[in-house]
C-alpha cells in the first residue's frame, strides 16, 4: 500500500512512486517555523479565508471546502515553495523542463466540512479514444499543508493508479496518509481523489499551485471574472531569476 516517504529518501523512488500511483506525500520538506509564519500571515492578510466569511472570489469545490486566489507577493512571494528544488525535480520528468504554472492559491476545508465527492481536477484530454491512459501528465497539483492533515483535521483520500483509468473502479477504497505540516502532497490532474471530512475546530489550509505542460489550461475550476488563477506582483516577478519568471509566463501582473 503506497505510503507517505520522507525527503530524504531517493528521488528515483519518489519520481517511480508518482509514476506508478498517480500521487506522492514526501514528508518534512519545508521548515515548520515557515509554515506557521505563512499560517500566521494568512489569518493576518486573509482572515476570511479561515473564519468561514468567504469573499467573492472563492470557488466551491464541496461542502464547506474552497478554492482562493493568493497574490504572488510579500508575504506570499513563496518561491521557497514553487521554486523549491524537490519540487522542480520531481516536475521536470514528468512535465518538461518548460512546465509552467496555471494557478496559485489556497484550498481549504472549514470545520464541519462533509466528505468531498471522489473526482479528478481535470478532465482527460481524449475521453473518447482510450489513450489518456497512456500519456504522461499534462498538469500536476502541487500543495504544501500549512496544519497537520490527521483524521480530525481532514486528509486526502487518493485511489491509487486511477490516472491510468477511464474511470474509478467502483468498489476500491483509496488510501489515505497523515500528512505533517510542512510537508509536500502532489498529483496527477487525472488522479480521483477525495478530501475527508473536517472533524476538528479550525480550517485546513494548504497552498497549492498548478504546475502544467504549456499547451495545457485549466477550463473547469475558474469562473472568469470571479477567481483569478495567478496573480504576481511586478516587484516580486522582477526578483526571479529568468527560469523562474518563465514559469509565470501566464500570470496577470499587478503593481
Amino acid at each position: 500500500m503506497p505510503e507517505a516517504v520522507n525527503a530524504t529518501d531517493d528521488l528515483e523512488e519518489h519520481l517511480a512512486c508518482f509514476r506508478r500511483d498517480g500521487f506522492l506525500v514526501v514528508r518534512d520538506v519545508f521548515d515548520r517555523s515557515r509554515i506557521a509564519e505563512l499560517l500566521e500571515h494568512l489569518g493576518r492578510h486573509y482572515p476570511r479565508y479561515l473564519d468561514g466569511d468567504l469573499p467573492d472570489d472563492h470557488f466551491e469545490v464541496g461542502n464547506r471546502r474552497f478554492t482562493a486566489p493568493l497574490h504572488f507577493e510579500p508575504p506570499f512571494d513563496c518561491i521557497d515553495f514553487v521554486a523549491h528544488p524537490l519540487v522542480d525535480a520531481l516536475l521536470c520528468p514528468f512535465l518538461g523542463q518548460g512546465y509552467v504554472f496555471e494557478a496559485f492559491g489556497l484550498v481549504a476545508s472549514l470545520p464541519g466540512a462533509e466528505e468531498q465527492g471522489i473526482h479528478r481536477d481535470g478532465g482527460l484530454l481524449f475521453p473518447d479514444s482510450g489513450l489518456d491512459g497512456l500519456l504522461p501528465p499534462s498538469a500536476v497539483t502541487v500543495a504544501m499543508p500549512l496544519v497537520d492533515m490527521d483524521e480530525r483535521s481532514g486528509r486526502t483520500r487518493f485511489w491509487p493508479g486511477s490516472q491510468r483509468l477511464a474511470k474509478r473502479e467502483e468498489d476500491a477504497p483509496g488510501i489515505a496518509a497523515d500528512v505533517p505540516a510542512g510537508s509536500l502532497a502532489m498529483w496527477d490532474f487525472r488522479t480521483f481523489h477525495a478530501g475527508e471530512a473536517n472533524r476538528g475546530e479550525h480550517a485546513r489550509p494548504m497552498l497549492y499551485f498548478t504546475a502544467c505542460r504549456p499547451f495545457w489550461m485549466d477550463h473547469r475550476n475558474f469562473v472568469p471574472g470571479r477567481n483569478a488563477k495567478l496573480q504576481i506582483a511586478r516587484s516580486s516577478l522582477d526578483a526571479l531569476d529568468e527560469t523562474i519568471q518563465s514559469r509565470f509566463v501566464r500570470a496577470e501582473v499587478v503593481d
